[in-house]
């Protein structure tokens, strides 16, 4: 399309023109209309809102107050965190919207601790502000996670002009991102240039020259255009934001909207931060903002509060309602959550149709210490001077405020002599306030700070100690100079977190060091960091850490950088780019044997040889398992010999050898019994029910495999938990139970999916869409089908392509379709020709065998049973075998040859004895 500005003659489908980035229009006049998520920018530059007036799109964004599972109160009421909590929603709601109707800027700033019901005000105040003003824009957003700078007025942009993640590649595309580039003055802001770029950029450019050379100018242009396009933006319809977890803020888009505050009063804006104290701290403009604190309530209030909570309960006493109040501490979310966690221990039950509380149980549980560790986070539970102590340990240092527990506790040392080192058993003996020992204990006993004796802190030689007042005025003894210096303390204090225990603070102590001007202690962080986010399936940030750990790691530090090889293998794993993949582990491989390093060449192994098994390359995988295996005994590693005994019992499988897989399989659960690994039990327990399956021991195979689920969804483990049900479902296909395996199969889709496993989804859309064929449901199956047989061609997966061929096949010919049918199962039988999966050759074969039997083919239709009977005897599918073995002498019999078709009863009769064939 030709550009009107220009003349340039674009070729690729973006909206805009590739040189001078002006509007594309058609010759009827609208902008020219693509597929491309970054569409809707045009609009914005060709003056239309995108925020149409309609009550179906004034509010954008969510605020999610907590809610309680109290079963007994009915779901229509009104929130009862809400009526903690209404005088102040009306406050805050009074002043936002008041300023609104005035077209005028304002920002308040809710204070109030975990519990005290925060996001319960906002969404209050989001609910009036869409009732009383019709023609407002309400933009809800979560600063939680903001890390990166502008994050959160990304957000904010992403949220207004409803765009998801930009497409880059074209010419534009390019020369928007080194723009970006320019304001974050970093190469890393290439990636925010993906999402926020297309509104930063698109404006600098319209509004600057792009063709000079001076960053310094260039970044000053970008921040500039930054706040044009803010101003412009927000000037109308009128604009209530809504910000929780504000603490979490990134600085650089405070310190936007800072400017944005001061330069612009009459903008018709209205922004509602909430927050804790700590974010206040943290941020110091937030407290200089109004501020309401949502102070604990009185012991009357939250009473009542428990009262109306307890409401249909019968047994509540006047001493229930005091040990909730103490509880409380007057907030009511504890209060809530304390209720709601007696409920799921037993406590509060139904009885005869009547909710009933049990005394004795609620005493029982009540004073337990892990009451409220569902619900919260690690220091729920703590008062006023211990979370005092704990924030600073695990929020002020870690976050740049530098204190640390070190200089908090210790107070600012006379000189910079040390006198010694001291762990943190001593630290409780040396002086220190009562009080000050306790807090330390109790975030030792909470898992805050770990107390193995070799952990030793810096010492100073304090010429005083501190109290709750220090706490209060933490940021008065901290001068600029002293930031770094005050930061290494922080990092060395905190540095003692056990990866089982705290791991995710490592996340929050890399930067942390990397200001301290530690590099290589970052680097080990940032890869602790990564492979928790890796663990928990958060890939996108796993991918960001790992990567920044290999970046900071000097060349020596091979150890860190074989470490996050592996991780970001597995990344390339999860997402079936196998090539990539196996370079990584390749490299990781490389530097372990460098290092002389038996165990981690052993998971370099592993790694590789789980790798080939998943795409059915089964004798390269135990090529590469068996040495691992050999590793792991040498340097006599219970955990690794474990884990490779089942990769290896799970390869055997994999090729039909099913004794052999067994006895790899009792072992792995040997060494796991041994350990009291039960989450290594569970996949055990799960290679062993899909081995008994294949043996036809259909309800040994049910029991193995309904404890393995159970283990995983105690564990919350959700990649191994989407492998049992999958393994689960296909016993209850066997069983002939279609509408439980349909059950199944639909939540480890759904976990698949969540995971962001691309084979597993591609597997489970397979299996899926096989069950819904079993029970009559043709057309969902074979979407399911289609979809599957897509994504096992991109994984290059054969035993997959194969296996989604054959169902297609099946379903074809339940259809009537007879050529289509044919046409499939040839495809399914040459795919399993190039993997190395027995029993999915069998399976090919013996679907083929069918359809050409109904074809007339017979030459063709007995070569391929007695392939098929070949392939499920080497596979020892006993089950499958008898059954295939059935239907190849019901076709003799139909062809009139019955000496063959005896003979082949007579060998299922032997088969059925338990005879050897």
């Amino acid at each position: 399309m030709r550009c009107h500005r220009c003349g340039h003659e674009n070729i690729s489908s973006f909206r805009f023109c590739e040189v001078c980035l002006a509007p594309l229009r058609n010759d009827s006049g609208p902008i020219a209309r693509s597929d491309r998520p970054v569409d809707v920018i045009g609009q914005f530059f060709a003056d239309a809102d995108l925020l149409e007036q309609g009550s179906a799109d004034t509010s954008r964004g969510t605020v999610t107050p907590q809610g309680f599972d109290l079963p007994w109160k009915a779901p229509s009421e009104s929130s009862l965190l809400l009526f903690a909590r209404e005088r102040e929603a009306r406050q805050v709601a009074d002043h936002a919207l008041e300023a609104l109707r005035g077209r005028r800027l304002a920002a308040i700033t809710v204070q109030g601790e975990a519990g005290s019901g925060r996001s319960t005000v906002l969404g209050a105040v989001r609910d009036r502000a869409v009732a009383e003003l019709a023609g407002a824009r309400v933009l809800a957003v979560t600063a939680q996670g903001c890390v990166r700078a502008y994050a959160l007025l990304e957000r904010l942009l992403r949220l207004r002009f409803d765009i998801g993640d930009f497409l880059a590649g074209t010419i534009a595309g390019e020369r928007f991102e080194r723009t970006v580039e320019a304001l974050y003055a970093d190469p890393a802001g290439a990636e925010i240039a993906r999402t926020c770029g297309p509104m930063l950029g698109f404006q600098f450019w319209n509004d600057h020259d792009i063709d000079f050379l001076d960053r310094a100018e260039q970044a000053q242009r970008a921040h500039e255009a930054l706040h044009g396009l803010l101003h412009k933006v927000l000037a109308d319809p009128p604009t209530l934001i809504l910000v929780d977890e504000a603490g979490e803020a990134d600085p650089e888009s405070l310190e936007a909207i800072a400017k944005l505050l001061a330069q612009a009063p009459e903008l018709p804006v209205a922004v509602v931060f909430a927050t804790d104290r700590r974010g206040a701290v943290r941020h110091t403009w937030l407290a200089e903002r109004p501020i309401l604190d949502l102070a604990p309530l009185p012991p009357t209030t939250v009473r009542d509060l428990a009262r109306r909570a307890l409401d249909g309960v019968q047994g509540v006493g006047d001493g229930h309602l005091d040990a909730l109040v103490d509880l409380g501490s007057g907030r009511p979310g504890r209060v809530l959550a304390a209720i709601e966690a007696l409920h799921k221990r037993g406590a509060i039950a139904l009885q005869e149709g009547t909710w009933r509380l049990d005394d004795a149980i609620w005493r029982r549980e009540l004073p337990a210490h892990d009451l409220l560790a569902a619900r919260g986070g690690r220091l729920d539970g703590l008062d006023d001077f211990q979370m005092a102590v704990a924030t600073a340990a695990a929020v002020f240092g870690a976050h740049f405020w530098a204190g640390g527990v070190v200089a908090l506790l210790r107070g600012e040392a006379a000189d910079h002599d040390r006198k010694g080192a001291r762990t943190v058993d001593e630290l409780g003996r040396d002086k220190l306030p009562d009080r000050v020992g306790r807090a330390v204990q109790f975030l030792v006993d909470r898992g805050v700070v770990a107390a193995e004796p070799q952990a030793l802190l810096p010492t100073e030689n304090p010429h005083r100690f501190v109290d709750e007042a220090d706490c209060a005025s933490l940021l008065e003894l901290l001068e600029p100079a002293q930031r770094q210096r005050y930061s290494q303390q922080a990092a060395v204090w905190l540095q003692m977190v056990s990866t089982e225990r705290t791991g995710d603070l490592a996340e929050i102590l890399a930067p942390l060091w990397l200001l301290a001007g530690d590099r290589v202690h970052a680097a080990h962080l940032y890869l602790r960091a990564g492979s928790r986010a890796l663990d928990e399936y958060r890939n996108a940030t796993a991918r960001a850490l790992l990567d920044k750990a290999r970046d900071l790691a000097p060349q020596h530090l091979a150890h860190v950088h074989a470490e996050a090889a592996l991780g970001l293998g597995r990344l390339y794993e999860i997402d079936g780019q196998w090539a990539q993949a196996e370079a990584l582990y390749r490299d990781a491989l490389e530097l372990a044997w460098k290092l002389r390093a038996r165990i981690r060449g052993a998971r370099a192994l592993q790694h590789l040889g789980r790798m080939f098994r998943t795409q059915g390359k089964a004798v390269a995988a135990i090529d590469h398992l068996a040495p691992a295996l050999r590793l792991y005994e040498a340097a006599q590693d219970l955990k690794g010999l474990a884990s490779a005994c089942d990769d290896i019992g799970r390869a055997y499988w994999t090729v039909g050898r099913l004794d052999p897989a067994q006895q790899f399989l009792k072992r792995a659960a040997q060494y796991r019994e041994k350990m009291g690994d039960r989450a290594g039990q569970a996949f055990t327990l799960c290679s062993l029910g899909i081995v008994l399956l294949s043996k036809g021991r259909l309800e040994q195979a049910l029991t193995y495999l309904d404890r393995a689920v159970e283990l995983q969804r105690s564990r919350n483990n959700l990649g191994g938990l989407t492998e049992a049900l999958n393994a689960l479902g296909v016993c209850h296909i066997t069983a002939g139970h279609h509408e439980l395996a349909v059950g199944v199969m639909q939540e480890a889709l759904g976990l698949a999916q969540r995971v962001g496993n691309r084979r597993w989804v591609a597997l489970l859309q397979n299996n899926l869409g096989e069950v819904l064929g079993l029970l009559g449901r043709a057309d969902e199956g074979e979407a399911l089908l289609y979809q599957a047989v897509e994504g096992a061609g991109k994984l290059a997966d054969n035993a997959l392509l194969s296996d989604a061929a054959r169902n297609l096949a099946v379903a074809a010919r339940g259809r009537g379709d007879t050529d289509r049918a044919i046409k499939w199962a040839r495809r399914s039988v040459a795919a399993a020709g190039a993997s190395d999966m027995v029993r999915t050759r069998a399976f090919a074969h013996k679907t083929l065998a069918e359809i050409l039997g109904d074809a007339g083919d017979d030459p063709a239709a007995l070569d391929a049973w007695d392939k098929a009977a070949e392939w499920f005897s080497k596979a020892g599918e006993v089950r499958e075998l008898e059954a295939c073995l059935q239907a190849h002498a019901a076709y003799l019999m139909r062809l009139g040859r019955s000496e063959p078709a005896a003979e082949l009863l007579r060998r299922v009769e032997r088969l059925e004895s338990g005879a050897a064939t």
